[in-house]
């Protein structure tokens, strides 16, 4: 199996301020690196932009 040709997703969960979003992209980056083509979803982002004023819940 090449990973090329797959997909396949990576979920970094924890507690607010635990870095996240810090191993989140050095993980882009090292993927990148190798020619994989990725995507990062940061709850934060997703918040700010898609729902903002909603909150948590």
């Amino acid at each position: 199996m090449n990973l090329d040709e797959y997909g396949f997703v990576v979920w970094i969960t924890g507690l607010p301020g635990s870095g996240k979003t810090t191993i989140a992209r050095r993980l882009e980056a090292k993927l990148k690196e190798k020619g994989l083509k990725v995507e990062v979803f940061d709850g934060d982002e997703v918040r700010r932009n898609l729902s903002a004023g909603l909150g948590f819940s």
